[in-house]
């Protein structure tokens, strides 16, 4: 494909008549690569993410999906392929935890079968908030337990299998030691919705336990001054 052609799609995806509601991209703000970083990405329907990334960085977006039987999530299409030919797509759920995901969809015609789909019908589970992770190839999540994911399942749907998948996702080993250029990439979803990423604020008791605490040790290191 040539540059011209590659400029002409990622311009008319920007174009205000063109990038609706429905399709959340991620520029201005960089996606976090961790559900306490992760982008929020609105509210209302959703057919589609943009952004960008390298080899060295994966994005985290927030979404909700009501029926995860009846949820999908590809990269395989023109707008991706224009820019890499190489993608990973993670799901985690509200809490962190891997559910699903794909590097490479040999369902696809090459050079598209690199690119990632995760399938209708491919794992079930009930309505929430959950965390889309779109990386490159050799980009794997860890938790405190090591591995979540397979490594060696490429072509084949990824479960949570490995030594770390009882844990939530803190970090990211990568295996390529270089740093590529960025890239465009688009996935299009089925079955999800916009969501917001929620902030866990302490309840009113928590809040006043704390200030007690706060009191008792204020008093235990900084004692009032005594009166002679």
């Amino acid at each position: 494909m040539t540059r011209s052609l590659k400029i002409l799609i990622l311009a008319v995806g920007l174009l205000p008549g063109v990038a609706n509601a429905a399709i959340f991209n991620e520029f201005p703000v960089d996606a976090g690569n961790l559900p306490s970083g992760a982008l929020s990405t609105g509210a209302g329907p959703l057919e589609a993410i943009r952004g960008t990334l390298n080899n060295l960085e994966v994005d985290l977006f927030a979404i909700y999906i009501a029926n995860l039987s009846a949820f999908s999530a590809t990269t395989v299409n023109l707008e991706t392929a224009a820019d890499t030919d190489d993608t990973i797509l993670y799901l985690f759920d509200s809490n962190g935890l891997g559910i699903i995901g794909n590097d490479d969809d040999l369902t696809a015609s090459p050079p598209l079968d690199l690119l990632s789909t995760i399938p209708l019908n491919s794992v079930s589970g009930g309505p929430g908030i959950y965390y889309l992770a779109v990386a490159t190839f050799g980009v794997f999540p860890l938790s405190s337990g090591g591995l979540i994911f397979e490594t060696n399942a490429s072509g084949t749907l990824l479960v949570p299998t490995g030594p770390g998948a009882a844990f939530a996702v803190t970090a990211w080993q990568n295996e390529s030691p270089d740093e590529s250029p960025l890239f465009h990439y688009r996935v299009d979803l089925q079955g999800a919705q916009a969501a917001t990423v929620q902030q866990v604020v302490p309840e009113p008791s928590s809040l006043a336990t704390l200030s007690i605490m706060l009191s008792l040790v204020s008093a235990r290191f900084w004692p009032g001054r005594r009166r002679r």
